[in-house]
């Protein structure tokens, strides 16, 4: 698919960076806003020419910048700043809006795109009845974003090359966020900018558990690698390279000190394990034994589980779902408004009650959006699972199953990580899962061409 030739693709970039250079000029504007719009610029230009390509490049992206955004921003009015992240978010929504209304009827997963647009309207409107409009308008594009970059992958992915660079692009967005992990690492730069556990990794992203989520993403990939390689002997792949890539993707998560991360992972291998081989489990036992022996930092945070002191973040946890659960039943219906949920607390306790988010996606979404963006919510992740339990079933032996099988745990291990965090507030992991959930679902249409 090329939407334009490759002159015109040279004369638009050629044109549009003078005119960017210009306006920087004559408006005097810092270098960052330059930089965006050469970025858009030159998205644009390249989605338009390749769009499967300009998608690599918007998943490739997207991971690396999650941190920085807030730095990368433009001022567009007294009270409005669009960051690199929105800015690429509505860039994205605009390219891909003539693509969805063009090709939405060859689409046949009908059910998961009723769900989907539901969940859109719920939040939509939110929008009617929020105590804060602009932040619900924000929420309403951060998660447009995400479902254009689910239906990009749907249309996009056209054979089993496809599906191969698909993979690729999403690896290739982890190697700047695991560099600067291993740096946190080495200096002590993580969360707290010291040793131990005060120092969680979390790589680009705006906090731990967030990277930990995409690091758990990123493992799935590197399993379904090394698999693949055991099958097929004529893709010249080493797999100690994969390997030790396996090795220090774990290594990475565990040192996010993510215990709802580390759960998610646990299920995913449970999954992997009673359905594919128990070798899996064996893996993590023998694992989990071996850091929980040489770490006492990894020991203290486990332990916390089941004794937890009392300032733990685990009785923390049940404490904010109450208060939170309480600001729900205020106003059960309607809700407070998509993406409301630190305003709402910061207006009942106060500035400095503490950590603002509720640390729950479904009751995060019940207290925003009110019962109908809660069922909505439920039913976007349940109708997602069960289609990928169907196509599973239904398909041929080989890298179709064994991805499909992927992705069904690694949704159901995401799913159950956002019962304790924020998971569906941190939008890169969330463009790169429910991209490869496109991926997954286009394969039993698609993989045999």
């Amino acid at each position: 698919m090329q939407l334009i030739s490759k002159q015109l693709a040279g004369i638009l970039i050629a044109t549009g960076l003078v005119i960017i250079l210009a306006l920087n000029i004559i408006l005097i504007q810092p270098i960052s806003f330059s930089l965006i719009l050469a970025a858009g610029l030159i998205l644009t230009i390249l989605y338009l020419y390749n769009p499967l390509f300009g998608l690599f490049l918007f998943i490739a992206i997207r991971p690396s910048i999650d941190q920085f955004s807030e730095k990368l921003s433009i001022n567009i009015g007294a009270n409005l700043i669009l960051s690199g992240a929105s800015f690429l978010g509505i860039l994205l929504i605009l390219l891909t809006s003539g693509l969805l209304l063009k090709s939405i009827k060859k689409i046949s997963l009908r059910p998961l795109l009723i769900i989907w647009a539901l969940y859109l309207l719920s939040i939509l409107i939110s929008i009617i009845f929020s105590i804060n409009k602009i932040a619900s308008a924000y929420e309403f594009i951060r998660v447009l974003s995400i479902f254009m970059i689910f239906i990009n992958a749907l249309i996009l992915i056209q054979n089993k090359k496809d599906f191969l660079y698909s993979i690729f692009a999403v690896l290739l967005s982890a190697i700047f966020p695991f560099v600067l992990a291993i740096y946190q690492s080495l200096t002590g730069s993580g969360l707290g900018g010291t040793s131990g556990i005060e120092s969680r990794l979390f790589g680009t992203f705006t906090h731990p558990n967030a990277f930990a989520s995409f690091v758990v993403i990123i493992i799935s990939l590197i399993i379904f690698i090394i698999a693949q390689n055991k099958d097929d002997k004529k893709t010249g792949t080493k797999n100690w390279f994969w390997y030790f890539a396996l090795l220090l993707s774990v290594t990475i998560l565990l040192a996010t000190f993510s215990r709802g991360a580390l759960l998610a992972f646990l299920v995913f291998v449970f999954i992997l394990s009673l359905l594919k081989s128990p070798k899996y489990i064996l893996f993590v036992a023998i694992l989990f034994m071996i850091v929980f022996s040489v770490s006492q930092a990894f020991r203290d945070r486990i332990e916390d589980i089941y004794n937890p002191p009392a300032d733990s973040s685990i009785r923390w946890r049940f404490e904010q779902w109450g208060k939170m659960y309480g600001l729900y039943i205020q106003n059960p219906i309607k809700g407070f408004g998509a993406g409301t949920e630190t305003i709402v607390h910061v207006n009942e306790f106060g500035f400095y009650a503490g950590n603002p988010y509720t640390h729950n996606d479904v009751l995060r979404s019940a207290l925003e959006t009110g019962v109908f963006g809660l069922i909505t919510f439920s039913l976007l992740w349940i109708v997602a699972i069960a289609t990928l339990i169907i196509q599973f079933l239904k398909a041929n032996k080989g890298d179709e199953k064994l991805f499909l099988l992927l992705i069904f745990a690694l949704v159901i291990a995401e799913v159950v990580f956002s019962l304790s965090s924020n998971i569906f507030r941190g939008t890169a992991a969330q463009w790169t899962l429910w991209f490869l959930i496109g991926v997954a679902l286009a394969i039993p249409r698609k993989l045999k061409k």
